[in-house]
């Protein structure tokens, strides 16, 4: 009921904006849903907030000490927001935790990646005694992996825009798993391949987010939701200078081998989609 109420709050306050202004994009957070505008209007909405007046219609506050803002752009020095409810300047952050993940005001998700392996890591280490011993082998101890370890690995991983940089950072990650499991020290000197044959296993771990990820998008573009049109929608204004970043929607033609277009054909059909998807589970990962 709570996300109800907020919803239809956005939506009226988006409707009583002003015509001669464009939404560019909104967020949805429990505790506020601010519409970052461009136009005439803009001023007014850095002193003044429309959603904190319509919320109250709803019976719904925003909480002053919970609600942040933040500036997600490219540029080292980032705008300073004026951005005030009831008079109280809201206080403006570089990065902030929501629903578990970290979100950067850089756009990027390097942080949270490295903030899950990390927890990944405490939790392995926490059952090190366990999944280290000689009195277990090594199939249960890669079920116990599974069910343990990486699922923390691998919350939200679905939204997670992926660079080699960040594939290598992960298979890192998995082969640090197997050379403990296997109780490999790195005085042996033994490569990924010889640690991956003693257990008799092959990577999997990025191949399991990458599945995940091509799921995800056949769900976005099957359902004619609010995340759909932010993930179609189109940014007026020209690209900055230097090479363009990589987007989420750029792996799924590098993964699949289809053009975005293809894949955005193919993904309404459920069927074709998830065979897809359980092709690139079952394969090399590429």
């Amino acid at each position: 009921a709570h996300n109800r109420l907020l919803y239809k709050l956005i939506t009226s306050s988006i409707q009583n904006t002003s015509g001669s202004s464009r939404i560019k994009r909104w967020w949805k957070r429990t505790d506020a849903a601010v519409p970052i505008l461009q136009g005439p209007t803009r001023r007014y909405y850095t002193t003044n907030i429309h959603t904190a007046k319509t919320s109250k219609e709803y019976g719904l506050d925003i909480n002053i000490q919970k609600t942040k803002t933040m500036v997600i752009n490219k540029e080292m020095e980032k705008p300073k927001m004026n951005i005030k409810i009831h008079g109280e300047l809201l206080h403006q952050v570089k990065s902030y935790s929501y629903l578990g993940q970290m979100i950067t005001d850089d756009g990027r998700c390097i942080t949270e990646i490295k903030k899950r392996i990390g927890m990944a890591k405490d939790n392995f280490n926490s059952m090190r005694k366990l999944l280290t011993s000689k009195q277990i082998t090594n199939r249960l101890k890669i079920r116990m992996i599974k069910c343990y370890i990486y699922p923390i690995l691998m919350y939200g991983s679905e939204t997670w825009t992926m660079n080699k940089q960040l594939e290598d950072r992960i298979d890192a990650f998995e082969m640090w798993i197997y050379r403990r499991i296997g109780r490999v020290s790195w005085t042996e000197k033994q490569t990924n391949k010889q640690v991956l044959g003693k257990l008799g296993m092959k990577k999997q771990l990025l191949r399991e987010i990458k599945f995940r990820q091509v799921k995800y998008f056949g769900h976005i573009k099957r359902h004619d939701t609010m995340i759909k049109h932010l993930l179609e929608g189109k940014v007026e204004g020209r690209r900055a200078r230097g090479r363009p970043r990589d987007k989420w929607e750029g792996n799924f033609k590098k993964w699949t081998g289809y053009s975005l277009a293809v894949c955005n054909t193919k993904a309404k059909d459920r069927g074709c989609w998830r065979f897809i998807a359980a092709n690139l589970r079952c394969g090399d990962g590429t």
